[in-house]
């Protein structure tokens, strides 16, 4: 029965180092394709921190065996592709209104022409379903804008696996309060949309105890060791804390991020007219 089992685990393993080839053997064309993206925040380097932090992640599950090997190469693979050939944009239709698909849309059909040949349907539609979980910006009513209501999508992380790396992808506070606030500013300089500093620190706040901590506690702490939730929950607190300094203007670096910002607004009014 041992000499069966054993038989089974090698060839599972056998199994997950040919689809690690099939993967890597697209990264060349993959990466230059994402190192061709003239986005400030939605490029390789973004692509590169999501994969790292779904690893992290899987390092620091409470049941790892309930995610296989296979799985877990698949999601470090969703990591560099889930925004494969995004447009700088939150919203891709405003930019290609022909084309009526979403920045994940898109990533998912690169994905397909990069990668059906080489593995199994099953991988494609498991990469599909992880991909398009990663799409907020566009499965939530309440943050879309007005014009923007024909844009909604239904997709929304209902795993556990789609849960942490919907997580992963916004979850880069866990660097620290300097590179997360770098990381927004990034971001912002996406949405074009002309915001005062105060303003800018009210929607970061909002969106860290409304959504993201909602999201740590209740979503994705139940699959992580106990000490990293903790390590995770006083991350994000310094940086709620900091923030809250910010908007008081007690923050030993105001002068520094608001300057920041108010060159970033400036590049967005510029472009915008």
């Amino acid at each position: 029965m041992e000499s069966v089992t054993l038989l089974h685990q090698n060839e599972q393993s056998n199994d997950t180092m040919e689809l690690k080839k099939a993967l890597t053997s697209k990264h060349n064309d993959l990466f230059k394709r994402l190192g061709s993206l003239e986005n400030p925040y939605h490029n390789k380097e973004h692509a590169i921190s999501v994969a790292d932090r779904i690893d992290l992640f899987l390092k620091n599950l409470q049941n790892p065996e309930l995610i296989t090997e296979r799985q877990q190469v698949l999601l470090r693979e969703v990591g560099y592709r889930h925004n494969d050939g995004h447009c700088g944009s939150v919203y891709r239709q405003d930019i290609h209104p022909d084309d009526k698909i979403s920045n994940e849309e898109y990533a998912v059909i690169l994905m397909k022409k990069d990668l059906s040949d080489d593995i199994s349907e099953e991988d494609i539609c498991f990469m599909k379903d992880h991909i398009l979980a990663t799409s907020r910006g566009q499965n939530n009513k309440n943050i879309l804008q007005p014009d923007k209501e024909g844009y909604h999508r239904v997709y929304a992380p209902k795993s556990d696996t789609e849960k942490l790396v919907a997580f992963a992808d916004i979850s880069g506070f866990i660097d620290g309060f300097e590179p997360w606030m770098q990381e927004s500013f990034l971001a912002y300089a996406e949405i074009s949309i002309e915001l005062k500093f105060q303003e800018f620190i009210k929607d970061r706040i909002d969106f860290l105890e409304g959504y993201l901590l909602f999201t740590l506690i209740n979503a994705v702490a139940p699959l992580f060791k106990e000490d990293f939730v903790t390590e995770m929950q006083e991350k994000l607190q310094d940086i709620i804390d900091q923030l809250r300094q910010l908007q008081n203007g007690r923050h030993p670096s105001f002068e520094k991020y608001s300057e920041q910002f108010i060159q970033q607004q400036q590049k967005i009014h510029e472009s915008t007219n």
